[in-house]
């Protein structure tokens, strides 16, 4: 039986992680700037879920900042990252949305 246990967590371990790596290969993060212009360009309701995706990835990183650095460096409006990464977008449309995010994070004032 307790074969039976460690083999069942193994293999759940093993579809966990393989899922996540899919997610961080597929998922939003690698929507290319060109696409993402196109999305907002044709007004596609899809640009507001990758623009929704952006946001959290912006809070998140800022909630890791203020855990290291004990401050909050996302005090602008959220219009101010969906601006910044249509700006980014349109001149490096070969870049994706994921270095987008972290070009308008880490210009942020500290």
């Amino acid at each position: 039986m307790r074969l039976l246990v460690s083999t069942t967590l193994a293999a759940l371990m093993v579809a966990s992680n393989h899922d996540a790596q899919a997610q961080a290969l597929l998922g939003l993060p690698e929507v290319k700037c060109v696409t993402f212009i196109e999305l907002i360009d044709a007004n596609d309701p899809f640009a507001g879920t990758v623009q929704a995706w952006m946001l959290g990835y912006a809070s998140g990183l800022n909630a890791m900042w203020k855990d290291l650095k004990g401050t909050d460096r996302l005090s602008r409006a959220q219009t101010a990252a969906t601006r910044y990464a249509v700006t980014f977008c349109r001149s490096n449309p070969d870049k994706t949305v994921l270095s987008a995010m972290n070009e308008y994070f880490f210009s942020l004032p500290q």
